[in-house]
C-alpha cells in the first residue's frame, strides 16, 4: 500500500488516484493522529492484499509495448509506413516578380515544420535505429488546395496571415518502415 502526503502541484492529483484503500492526507492537514490512522490502514490485510493483487497484475503487463502502441496508434503510420514532412517557404519578390527564399521575415525558415518557425533539413533528417526510407522526397499535390508544382499560396499559419498571396509553401514528404534486418531486430 502506498500513502501519499502531497504538498504541490500534481501530487494532490495523484495521490488522489493511488487512494483506493489509504486516502491522501495534504500536508497542510497532516497531524499524527491521521498520520497513524493512515498507517494502520496500510497495515490492513485487506490493503496489504490490494496491494499484492496490483502488483502481481503490473508484472504481467508488457508496459513497453502497450506505450508504443498507444504511440504509434497516434503517429502518421499507414500500412506499417511513417510519413515524414518538411515545408519549403517562399515569398514573392515585389522588384522582380519572382519567388524567393531571402527575406523571408524572422523566423521564418526556407525549410521547416508545418508552422514555419522550426527550422528543418531534408538532408538533416536523421533516421532513428531501425527504419529505413522507402522512397526519396517527393512534394505532395492536393486537387484544389495546391497548385501542379505543389505550392499552397498564402499558408495558414501566423506567419503567413499578414501577407497573403506574397507568400507560398510546398509539402515534402517521405516514408519510412521499420527496417526488419536481423541486426535491428529487438533482442539480437
Amino acid at each position: 500500500p502506498t500513502l501519499v502526503i502531497p504538498f504541490s502541484v500534481e501530487q494532490f492529483f495523484w495521490g488522489c488516484c493511488l487512494a483506493r484503500n489509504v486516502p491522501p492526507i495534504p500536508y497542510a492537514q497532516l497531524t499524527a493522529e491521521k498520520l497513524a490512522s493512515a498507517i494502520g490502514l496500510c497495515m490492513r490485510p485487506d490493503s496489504q492484499n490490494a496491494s499484492k493483487l496490483l502488483a502481481e497484475k503490473v508484472a504481467s503487463m508488457n508496459g513497453v509495448s502497450a506505450g508504443v502502441d498507444a504511440i504509434e496508434r497516434n503517429l502518421p503510420i499507414c500500412d506499417g509506413r511513417f510519413k515524414c514532412e518538411i515545408y519549403e517557404n517562399q515569398r514573392l519578390d515585389p522588384s522582380s516578380g519572382s519567388w524567393t527564399t531571402k527575406g523571408l521575415g524572422e523566423g521564418c525558415h526556407k525549410f521547416s515544420d508545418a508552422t514555419g518557425r522550426l527550422r528543418r533539413s531534408m538532408q538533416g533528417y536523421l533516421l532513428p535505429k531501425g527504419w529505413k526510407w522507402d522512397g526519396p522526397w517527393e512534394f505532395e499535390k492536393c486537387a484544389g488546395v495546391t497548385d501542379h508544382e505543389g505550392w499552397e499560396n498564402s499558408a495558414p499559419s501566423e506567419l503567413w496571415e499578414s501577407t497573403p498571396n506574397v507568400r507560398r509553401r510546398r509539402r515534402w514528404v517521405r516514408h519510412r518502415s521499420a527496417d526488419n534486418s536481423p541486426d535491428l531486430r529487438v533482442g539480437s
